[in-house]
């Protein structure tokens, strides 16, 4: 069973129970996501994607710090058959544009905080998307879906990711969907 498989059967298993939670103490501010929020925000997503003209194996950045919107995201760029590349919010500006440059990204879904940085590196890349303003997108149904959404196989490319170290720059390593499932079997 594929990762996006298992998140549709704890939608279908759990959809009223808890899912994900964001808490920021300093703010006393706590946003919470349902099984079937989550499963259906990833579904936004990947129709949004597809809307957008992104297609299996198309590269999509993720450059987002850590919050509640980000595993849907996630997920649902690995729904529309794209290739996920999540960025490490440390990355340098020079590292980033070199990890966009290697993915041959077609999108690029950033956090405002990264709006400046992407601006000065100005690549070619076809859309810079805001997630707060896409998902927005996506609730109000501006996004029609006009084909299924593709078929994944465990073979499947599903994400390039980018290790890094301290003593060198990030490289590019391809895992299928059979690798990020594979990552969440329990013995």
């Amino acid at each position: 069973m594929l990762i996006t498989e298992i998140l549709k059967q704890n939608a279908e298993l759990y959809g009223h129970e808890i899912a994900l939670i964001e808490y920021e103490p300093a703010d006393d501010l706590r946003r919470q996501l349902t099984w079937a929020e989550f499963d259906s925000m990833a579904n936004q997503v990947a129709v949004g994607l597809q809307a957008r003209g992104v297609q299996k194996e198309d590269c999509v950045v993720l450059l987002m710090m850590n919050s509640l919107e980000w595993l849907p995201i996630y997920f649902g760029i690995l729904r529309s058959g794209a290739w996920a590349v999540p960025l490490n919010f440390r990355f340098t500006t020079d590292e980033i544009k070199n990890c966009i440059q290697t993915a041959k990204a077609n999108i690029i879904i950033f956090g405002e905080e990264f709006y400046q940085t992407l601006a000065t590196i100005k690549m070619d890349t076809e859309t810079y998307l805001n997630p707060q303003i896409f998902i927005r997108e996506m609730k109000s149904g501006s996004a029609i879906k006009t084909n299924p959404l593709p078929s994944l196989h465990p073979d499947d490319p599903a994400g390039l990711y980018f290790t890094s170290g301290t003593t060198g720059t990030p490289k590019a390593v391809l895992l299928i969907h059979g690798n990020l499932a594979f990552a969440t079997q329990v013995e």
